[in-house]
């Protein structure tokens, strides 16, 4: 499957089943409490670095491919493009997004009448979001 078809895919399920949404993205350029998680995960990287384009293949399962930091930092950029042309309002953070989450879900619970809903499967985000 080519990248510009894996970012179709992102941009239609988000439109499909998330009415006015956000996404929010783990940054992986600056320092993060994280690091040592990250690095125990991604130890010995399974891919090479991989230039996103639209119509290059992507080269590995997703697992393999994004086990390398640079290519996470490559694919957030580009699905970030595809999804702000399609008006899906993305937030991209310098390191861990809990915060950030969690903060854009209570100024959009304070502004919107009716839910609000987060998707994570972060128990932080999920802690921080129970303590409010």
């Amino acid at each position: 499957m080519k990248f510009e078809e894996i970012a179709m895919k992102h941009v239609q399920y988000i439109q499909r089943w998330y009415n006015c949404s956000t996404v929010v993205f783990d940054g992986y350029a600056a320092a993060s409490t994280k690091d040592q998680e990250h690095s125990r995960r991604c130890s010995v990287p399974l891919s090479r670095f991989v230039s996103v384009e639209n119509y290059v293949p992507a080269p590995c399962s997703q697992e393999h491919y994004l086990s390398l930091k640079e290519n996470k930092i490559e694919f957030i950029k580009f699905l970030t493009t595809h999804l702000s042309t399609a008006c899906i309002n993305v937030i991209n953070c310098d390191d861990d997004a809990d915060s950030t989450i969690a903060k854009s879900a209570i100024t959009s619970a304070k502004k919107k009448k009716g839910p609000v809903l987060v998707v994570s499967d972060d128990t932080d985000v999920a802690m921080m979001l129970l303590h409010h």
